[in-house]
């Protein structure tokens, strides 16, 4: 029996969430490490957990409910509970490939959150980054090799990784509801491991404000399809040497869960004015 192509089954998946949700809502929320249980108490008209899709990798992982919701007031978007990350044992292909359903599904922008460490010592545990820019030459890539055909040649322009306008739109909601909203550049590396302290001072050296194991690669899949993305950090730790205490999942997930509020409603505040400005 001849293996199905990633196309082939990028193509049936979004066809599954099609026939189960019905169309696609112009905005997907992908919430992640502890970001999710704000999302879960959201009003959901539908919800499907991963292993529900078809060709979804069948993985679990403590932290991470992933769950695929329909809201549909106060707005119709989707929320994604959850993602996958390299240190799992999957491709860059099979970690993007969530987003590449919900792309082909119909999905026009996505707001990507994470929990990462603060490197900058501005900031405080606990705060919201808007990501400005990232560093991810750490990470497989999860394009096409170049070449591969000549309607998709797998080169992909990075120098707005991150929409403009949906940044302007960030700060815009934050300051009406008085959220002090940091901003900087985020570093993705693969995990699952946590930095040395000798590798945070060398990314301090390289002005890096934040340090995750994920998103970069879903942006740069979102960016190869023409998608419009906005991301935040929740900065759940500092680096590894910069505080006595040692840094741990556990507490990373208890940092995540008691900001997922603040962010949830921002990224809502956000996406309201997105389908204003639309005239939707």
């Amino acid at each position: 029996m001849k293996l199905k192509s990633y196309s082939e089954r990028i193509r049936e998946s979004a066809d599954f969430l099609r026939g189960h949700f019905g169309p696609a809502p112009e905005t997907a929320l992908v919430l992640g490490s502890g970001l999710g249980e704000a999302g879960a108490d959201c009003p959901a008209v539908k919800e499907i957990e991963f292993f529900g899709v078809p060709h979804f990798p069948d993985l679990e992982m403590a932290g991470h409910l992933r769950i695929i919701r329909l809201l549909e007031a106060p707005l119709r978007l989707c929320l994604v509970l959850g993602r996958f990350h390299l240190y799992e044992g999957l491709s860059a292909h099979e970690v993007v490939f969530p987003v590449r359903v919900l792309s082909e599904w119909g999905v026009g922008t996505f707001f990507l959150t994470n929990a990462a460490a603060a490197l900058n010592e501005n900031y405080s545990k606990g705060d919201l980054m808007l990501i400005s820019d990232h560093v991810g030459f750490f990470m497989e890539s999860p394009l096409p090799w170049p070449g591969r055909r000549e309607t998709d040649p797998g080169f992909t322009d990075m120098s707005a990784a991150y929409d403009r306008e949906l940044m302007d739109l960030a700060r815009e909601q934050a300051g009406i509801s008085g959220l002090q909203l940091r901003e900087g550049l985020y570093l993705a590396l693969p995990g699952p491991s946590f930095e040395t302290p000798e590798e945070i001072r060398f990314l301090q050296r390289m002005n890096i404000d934040a340090v995750g194991m994920s998103t970069v690669p879903e942006v740069i899949a979102l960016r190869h399809l023409g998608r419009r993305v906005l991301g935040i950090s929740c900065l759940t730790n500092f680096g590894t040497g910069m505080r006595p205490e040692a840094v741990t999942h556990a507490g990373v997930i208890e940092t995540a869960e008691s900001s997922s509020p603040a962010l949830l409603n921002l990224l809502l505040a956000v996406a309201a004015k997105v389908r204003s400005s639309d005239g939707q």
